[in-house]
This record gives structure tokens, C-alpha cells and sequence, in this order.
């Protein structure tokens, strides 16, 4: 697992296997989001250096920085050949081309643009927070918005995660709710309360998600089949990303920790907590066991 240390300026990897820290790469400031693509590389967003920057999974080395918008802060996959980065001032998201790691595309969306996912199928949602409270879907065939899902005022939403099945999950940090968005229609189905000032948000592989509650210091666990809460699980201090390992586990950055706290999924329960200097934001899997 991969953790970006907004704190620190680099990123710090953690060996599933024992869930230490066995070594860290140097990135751009304040780094917040970090994905994988399909080609073995991830992609951390550097907040305060307005790059990109892309490491090497295999040698664990940044073998490209990319420059994109102001103050970049959340990172996705399509599925297909791309990477999206949300640029939070400047109300834009920059499409980049895996095979060069070129932006090729500058997408208008909303204001102050936090989180970004991928549905599975063939769109893009981007979460409008700050004085947009609304969703932009983006057509991936043509990179333009097709749609604006509005959401309650004062919502502000900060991530949105695919649920593996018919739904993406938007957290709203605002309002302490989860906006469930039906995929086939963009319609929004009826919010889910959660906790205070949620903000990560992910899929755990199988039947449910997780979502962050920061001012509670807990993770919502939802059933995927219904979108209720089945479970609260206390992490540490200040939980904001979340991401499923690909096996057994939830890793989720608390940032005021500073540590990861390792969420089993079979019971819901933290059975690991490790220390992560540098303020631990994102996280992410590399794909490889």
C-alpha cells in the first residue's frame, strides 16, 4: 500500500504482507491523492506544486512530473487510458495520457473540484465542493461534462467511489451524509446519514463501503445491497482516505494520528495501526500481492 504523506512531501510504502513502512520516495508538496493506473505506475497529486507526480511501482522511483492545474487534489482511473486529476482552484480537471503522461484534455466542471472516480462503465464523477455542491459526470469518449447531479446546499462533497455494482457513493462533509447516485440514470436516491465531516470514501471489494467520518474519528461501514450503516468502526485521529488492499483489508490515513489504521473486512475491526509520519492523506494499492 501506498500513503502519501501531506506533511512530508513524499510517500511511504507499506508492505501488505506486515504492514510496515519498508520505504518512502520523494514527490512534489503536500501531496493528497494517490491512484494506480492499469500500466504500473501511480499517479500522486502534489497540492501545493501543482504537478503530478508518477512513480514507477516496479523500482519505486518518480520517473515523470507533470504539470496540470492549481492546486491538484484528487486522482482517478478510467478504466481505459487515462488519468484525472481534480484541479481545486481552478475549477478544471486534467486529463492525462497514460501512454505519454501528457495532459491532453482541461475540462471545465465546478467550483473548487475535490474528489474524482470512475463508475466502471463510461463516466467520470467529479465532486464540486466548496460553493458547488454538486456532482459533474464526465462522458469519457468525449471528455466533456454531460451532466450536473446538484446536490443539497451545503453539502459539500469531498469523495465519490464506484460501489462495484449500480451506485456511486458521494460523501458530503457538510451535511454528514452519503448521496447514493444510480448509475444508469444519474438520479440520486434518498442520503445516507453518517458521521461528522466525512471525506473518504471506497469499495472494499465485495459487499460494502467505507467512508471516513474525520471529526468522530470512525468509519461508516454500508452494505452495498441497501446503502445503510452496518457498522461503526473507531480509527484514530482525523480519518480521511480510505482503500482496499485487494485481499483482506481496509487501509485508512488518519492524519491527526499521525497512522494508518488496518480495517479487516471479514469482522469490520482495526487489527493493525501503523505509524506514519508526515501526516498520512492518501492511499492507495499498487495491484500486486
Amino acid at each position: 500500500m501506498y500513503v502519501t504523506q501531506f506533511g512530508g512531501a513524499q510517500v511511504a510504502r507499506i508492505l501488505i504482507a506486515t504492514g510496515a513502512i519498508d520505504s518512502t520516495v520523494a514527490v512534489g508538496l503536500s501531496p493528497r491523492e494517490i491512484v494506480r493506473d492499469n500500466s504500473g505506475h501511480l499517479y500522486a497529486a502534489n497540492f501545493l506544486s501543482n504537478t503530478v507526480s508518477r512513480i514507477d511501482v516496479a523500482t519505486f522511483t518518480v520517473d515523470a512530473v507533470i504539470p496540470v492545474g492549481a492546486a491538484p487534489y484528487g486522482v482517478a482511473w478510467d478504466g481505459r487510458s487515462h488519468m484525472y486529476v481534480t484541479n481545486s482552484a481552478a475549477a478544471t480537471v486534467s486529463r492525462i495520457l497514460i501512454a505519454t503522461g501528457a495532459v491532453d484534455a482541461v475540462i471545465p466542471v465546478g467550483n473548487n473540484p475535490i474528489g474524482v472516480g470512475w463508475d466502471g462503465r463510461d463516466h467520470m464523477y467529479v465532486c464540486n465542493h466548496t460553493g458547488g455542491d454538486s456532482v459533474s459526470r464526465i462522458l469519457i469518449a468525449t471528455g466533456a461534462v454531460d451532466l450536473t447531479i446538484p446536490l443539497a446546499a451545503g453539502s459539500l462533497p469531498y469523495s465519490i467511489a464506484w460501489d462495484g455494482a449500480a451506485h456511486m457513493y458521494a460523501v458530503d462533509s457538510g451535511t454528514n451524509d452519503i448521496s447514493r447516485i444510480i448509475i444508469a440514470t444519474g438520479a440520486l436516491e434518498p442520503v445516507t446519514p453518517i458521521g461528522v465531516n466525512p471525506y473518504g470514501v471506497a469499495f472494499d471489494g465485495s459487499a460494502h463501503m467505507y467512508a471516513g467520518n474525520q471529526t468522530d474519528n470512525t468509519v461508516s461501514r454500508l452494505l452495498v445491497a441497501t446503502g445503510a450503516v452496518d457498522l461503526v468502526t473507531p480509527v484514530s485521529v482525523d480519518p480521511l482516505a480510505i482503500a482496499w488492499d485487494g485481499g483482506a483489508h481496509m487501509y485508512v490515513c488518519n492524519i491527526g494520528g499521525p497512522t494508518v489504521s488496518r480495517i479487516l473486512v471479514a469482522t469490520g475491526a482495526v487489527d493493525l495501526v501503523i505509524p506514519v509520519p508526515g501526516s498520512p492523506w492518501g492511499v492507495a494499492w499498487d495491484g500486486i500481492w
